[in-house]
């Protein structure tokens, strides 16, 4: 059983520079989706079942 991997990539929301992680299974399907501003605390989270 293969793990899932997460992958990082830098995105620009308003002009400021964030890190996007995703989780992604052996298939190459997206189980989770993270938004995080680098060096801060605080994040936001989107599902990837839509809620």
């Amino acid at each position: 059983m293969q793990l899932p991997r997460a992958t990082r990539l830098f995105i620009r929301i308003r002009g400021e520079l964030h890190y996007l992680w995703r989780a992604v299974d052996q298939d190459g399907i997206v189980l989770d989706v993270l938004v995080q501003v680098p060096g801060m605390p605080e994040r936001r989270r989107a599902s990837s079942s839509g809620c």
